[in-house]
């Protein structure tokens, strides 16, 4: 199969000796045609800045990281373009009493252990329905597999419900 790339460049700027080690160990884990594109820098910024301005217009780039780039109001790292993180707000902590239904789910228990299994018949009477569902476990996988009868009564498994 063929899938697209799924980064073009990436650039580690200012990265410890730390850092450069560790990616040198998990460096030969990755793919061949991802490697190439990870480039990592230290503390010189004339180094970084020129290779960022290779593959990005100036125009694009914050002036804080060597580009001509700035906030309406003047700021170098163009904080209100850019979101660089910051403190995580406390409503999208997770608790620890494990999944909890949606309000529009309708829900259903269903206790099976290791290997167990569960199946489940449902009547689809209008044609090109669509079937969405959503799991939540407290622990372990889940796999699932969809399968559609027609009306001669023949069986298949549905690709991309397995």
């Amino acid at each position: 199969m063929n899938y697209p790339d799924t980064f073009r460049r990436i650039f580690v700027i200012n990265a410890t000796k730390i850092f450069s080690m560790l990616f040198a160990l998990v460096k030969p884990m990755l793919s061949q045609v991802d490697t190439p594109k990870i480039k990592i820098y230290g503390n010189d910024k004339n180094e970084w800045t020129s290779a960022i301005l290779e593959e990005i217009d100036a125009d694009q780039v914050p002036s804080f990281y060597g580009g001509t780039l700035t906030d309406p109001d003047g700021n170098s790292k163009c904080s209100t373009i850019y979101n660089m993180g910051g403190e995580v707000p406390s409503s999208y902590y997770l608790s620890n009493n494990g999944p909890v239904a949606k309000d529009y789910m309708e829900t259903m228990v269903i206790i099976a252990g290791a290997g167990g299994k569960k199946k489940m018949k449902y009547k689809v009477d209008v044609p090109f329905s669509v079937l969405r569902w959503e799991f939540m476990t407290e622990g372990g996988d889940i796999r699932f597999r969809v399968y559609t009868k027609n009306a001669k009564g023949s069986t298949k498994s549905r690709k991309g419900c397995q």
